[in-house]
């Protein structure tokens, strides 16, 4: 089996060494970095799996590294923080990170949620949005409001803006909501669908997945239309017509 190479951006070197000989027990190779000028380096000069980043990291931002990283890699990120505003937390998940975990941390629960990440995830290249349809291949499968899902190429496109970018993990779940349209899917039945089965259903990665998807394909995405909360129970996925729901 191949070794998965994780990245650590941390300006505490305790904090780096003790995720570092923690995660190389279970035989990843691990990079360290004190500075977001380090993993930059470190990401051009070989292949990353999966990065871990502190958001106050002094004079820079955690979360502005994650923005920059994925502008151009569609690998998994983990934001880590002793800050525990949920405005903040909620911000960077719906922006660039896969999942957020407070200080102190949790060894075990942070290696549940590597692996999952890592199995869930196909590496692909990012490229920019064009402003026109696509001239991929036509396969098409369901289409609601003006986006059409591209089976052939896992593609979502939308009709006036084109290709709409999505990481593999989006794109998974979204397939998996539209394959079960107007059903009302509990986080259980999504975690299984997109290979997390292990992650509690009191995990917050798929409510990171929704905030994210719908901000792509809503147009108001604190009023949905096409990808609905229903409290307690899950989420439904409405092709159709929609009434006012509630979120």
């Amino acid at each position: 089996m191949t070794t998965s190479t994780i990245c650590i951006l941390d300006d505490d070197p305790e904090i780096r060494v003790f995720l570092s000989e923690y995660l190389a027990e279970y035989e990843y190779q691990l990079v360290v970095c004190s500075t977001g000028d380090e993993l930059i380096t470190a990401i051009a000069s070989q292949t990353v799996d999966l990065v871990i980043i502190d958001l106050m990291l002094g004079r820079e931002n955690g979360l502005t590294i994650a923005s920059q990283l994925r502008q151009r890699h569609d690998f998994p990120i983990i934001m880590i923080s002793a800050n525990k505003e949920d405005t903040e937390k909620v911000i960077g998940l719906e922006m660039a990170v896969d999942d957020f975990m407070e200080k102190p941390i949790n060894p075990r629960l942070l290696l549940a949620k590597i692996r999952a990440l890592l199995r869930r995830h196909t590496p692909k290249i990012l490229q920019p949005s064009v402003n026109h349809r696509s001239s991929k291949p036509t396969v098409v499968s369901p289409k609601f409001g003006k986006f059409h899902l591209h089976y052939s190429d896992r593609t979502l496109i939308h009709e006036d803006r084109g290709d709409i970018e999505l990481t593999n993990t989006e794109y998974n779940l979204l397939e998996f909501l539209i394959e079960n349209s107007d059903t009302v899917v509990d986080r259980q039945r999504l975690l299984e669908g997109i290979g997390s089965d292990t992650i509690s259903p009191l995990d917050r990665s798929i409510d990171v997945l929704i905030l994210r998807i719908r901000r792509k394909i809503e147009e108001v995405p604190s009023k949905p239309k096409f990808l609905l909360t229903r409290r307690n129970r899950g989420y439904i996925f409405s092709i159709g017509h929609n009434k006012n729901d509630s979120v």
